[in-house]
């Protein structure tokens, strides 16, 4: 259960990422747009004719045009204004501090752990699920 739900919401933010979520909006527009149309002029053809010919976009295709315009203006990534001056004092008043801390501590001459002293059962017990 818990599986399936992290791989739909796997699923649902590589569709975001991606920009299905536009498809999707842009597909329900269509669909009200051809029922409108369709009623409008009296036939489904002359309806799909109308809705994809791109001369009558309705209201929810020109917000949905502009706001994917505004999505692609804003930048990807965000810019840290930090510069180099500000953080490089502090990095240099700190360096005699670690000095002395790696040579109060030194780190231990074998970082391995002890072997095994103990042997493994045999046979290896098997677990039954209940």
């Amino acid at each position: 259960m818990l599986r399936r739900l992290a791989h739909l919401l796997m699923f649902l933010a590589m569709f975001c990422i991606a920009g299905g979520h536009w498809a999707l909006f842009q597909t329900v527009a269509w669909v009200e747009m051809t029922r409108t149309y369709s009623i409008q002029q009296g036939s489904l053809l002359a309806g799909l004719e109308k809705t994809f010919s791109g001369k009558a976009p309705c209201s929810k295709c020109h917000r949905i045009q502009d706001q994917r315009q505004k999505e692609e203006k804003l930048p990807a990534l965000v810019k840290v204004e930090k510069k180099a001056e500000s953080v490089l004092p502090v990095v240099v008043a700190c360096l005699p501090i670690l000095a002395n801390a790696t040579q109060s501590h030194p780190w231990p001459q074998s970082l391995s752990y002890p072997s095994r002293t103990v042997e493994p059962l045999s046979p290896v017990p098997l677990f039954v699920k209940a």
